[in-house]
């Protein structure tokens, strides 16, 4: 058995980046946070806020289509 486990820490999206990369506004993540329909961000080091690249990466690809309705 192989005891000898590296775990590699998942990327983080910031907040920040993740409006540079979706090109939505802090209003438009805010009022799209509060109902649900972004991933679940979490507090990295007392401040910043992310998503996991996974949840994020999986967010893109729900929202690719019919991005104007979000």
């Amino acid at each position: 058995m192989n005891t000898n486990l590296e775990i590699t820490p998942e990327k983080v999206i910031t907040r920040a980046e993740f409006r540079k990369l979706t090109n939505i506004s802090r209003s438009k993540e805010y009022r799209l946070s509060r109902k649900g329909l972004l991933p679940a961000s979490f507090l990295l080091d007392g401040k910043v806020q992310g998503y996991p690249e996974s949840d994020y990466k999986q967010w893109l690809k729900d929202n690719t289509i019919g991005r104007d309705s979000i």
